[in-house]
């Protein structure tokens, strides 16, 4: 019997979940990348988004998705990679979408260096991915 209720309010949980809204965002950022000094090298994050207008009305949506590099370090090193994309939604539409990004680098240092990515959607809806590793500059 408490399988059967479990089941049952699980239902209804994901139901009333999805009538709500059904907005999501995913980031994905490597733990820890590989550079050697004064070489070019790639950040490749990906990011990913889902957003449901529930609403009775059309509305309007933005979701940015951004990469930044080494802005725990010195300025002359911060590097950024940025995407938006703004929509209408009708009643009931479901937009969606994957993005990968590649971001380049040529650092003259040995060290490391923060990486940060955040999937981020605003408007009528808000929803909020953060992904963080580190880029090792390093001689091979």
């Amino acid at each position: 019997m408490k399988k059967k209720l479990t089941l049952i309010c699980s239902a209804l949980l994901c139901k009333s979940v999805f009538a709500l809204g059904a907005t999501g965002t995913t980031v994905s950022v490597p733990e820890l990348s590989h550079g050697a000094p004064n070489q070019t090298g790639w950040i490749s994050t990906n990011h990913a988004y889902a957003i449901r207008n529930d609403s009775k009305v059309e509305q309007v949506g933005t979701v940015c998705m951004t990469t930044t590099l080494c802005y725990d370090g010195a300025a002359q090193y911060h590097k950024i990679i940025q995407s938006c994309e703004k929509f209408d939604l009708k009643p009931g539409d479901f937009k969606h979408n994957v993005n990968n990004t590649n971001l380049a680098y040529n650092y003259p240092f040995s060290g490391y260096c923060e990486v940060r990515a955040t999937t981020e959607v605003f408007g009528w809806q808000h929803s909020l991915a953060t992904g963080v590793g580190k880029l090792k500059v390093w001689p091979i």
